[in-house]
């Protein structure tokens, strides 16, 4: 009988009350959220967007298709200008290698800058791709051989890491309650920089040509036709940059000092006393609050 009963008493009997009352309550909150979802009500309140951080980032994401694309309309007639080939059939060869430079070296550093934000963290990583967006931008208005276009074109895309590092920046300015919304800006600013980068380019290319009675006096202009499309593009960049200078948070607050566990920096503090949930009757094992914390990153 005594055999009996130590075998089939309930496993509830062995854990301490107070940890037993807050697993109640966890499963609770799991059956709370799981009847929001299927009622289609909120038990929870959602929490605001960190509007000026997001509007930051919103700047760092429009500006990366819009550097792209602005000069999709020009690029055919700046290689034109630079006398490099007598056969116009063979432009479009060159001009396709000044626009893939770009993303091609952004490929080569996109996995640096993730690392060295991991390092240093997302704000000066961030603030330092803007200018260099900037003034890869500019230097890129003042192209006037092809090597040069090449050069500054591949400098923009090596100094532009922002596109992950912002994405890792917003999710950890969110939470569960909010990201979903916080990641949709950054697709709608996307679209918005594809839109309005050969929009830019293509109105505001060799305006002397196209706007005598503004810009016909323009020496300048008359030397760099396609100079005000990179100043405007450019200046979409430095507005972030001087913005996120005085409103951007850092938000990566812990970094890895070593392999050892010793002297590691803990992104979760220990528990005092985790609260320990088991799974099955038989062959269990420990499981701690700490644990799912650390499985959900």
């Amino acid at each position: 009988d005594n055999l009996i009963s130590n075998t089939t008493e309930p496993r509830s009997a062995n854990i301490p009350p107070e940890n037993l009352n807050s697993q109640h309550s966890l499963s609770n909150n799991v059956e709370d959220e799981r009847e929001a979802l299927i009622h289609g009500s909120k038990t929870y309140s959602e929490t605001p967007l960190p509007k000026m951080p997001l509007f930051v980032l919103a700047v760092v994401v429009f500006s990366e298709p819009l550097n792209f694309s602005f000069l999709l309309p020009f690029v055919y007639f700046m290689v034109r200008d630079f006398h490099v080939v007598d056969d116009e059939k063979q432009i479009g060869r060159y001009a396709g290698l000044i626009a893939s430079s770009f993303y091609l070296t952004q490929f080569c550093f996109a996995i640096f800058w993730g690392y060295m934000s991991d390092k240093y963290g997302r704000r000066p990583i961030l603030l330092f791709g803007l200018s260099g967006i900037t003034i890869s931008c500019l230097l890129f208005g003042l192209s006037k051989n092809l090597v040069w276009a090449i050069i500054t074109r591949s400098l923009c895309g090596m100094l532009n890491g922002n596109a992950g590092v912002a994405k890792s920046m917003l999710g950890e300015l969110t939470d569960k309650t909010n990201q979903a919304k916080g990641f949709s800006v950054f697709g709608f600013c996307w679209g918005l920089g594809v839109i309005f980068g050969p929009m830019i380019g293509g109105y505001l290319s060799n305006p002397v040509d196209k706007y005598p009675n503004i810009f016909g006096n323009c020496a300048f202009l008359k030397e760099y036709p396609y100079f005000l499309p990179c100043l405007v593009a450019a200046s979409v960049s430095f507005t972030g940059l001087i913005i996120g200078y005085f409103m951007l948070p850092e938000t990566r607050k812990f970094k890895v000092k070593d392999d050892d566990d010793e002297s590691r920096t803990r992104l979760i503090p220990p528990e005092p006393n985790p609260i320990k949930k088991s799974y099955g009757t038989v062959g269990h094992r420990d499981h701690t609050l700490q644990d799912d914390c650390i499985s959900e990153y």
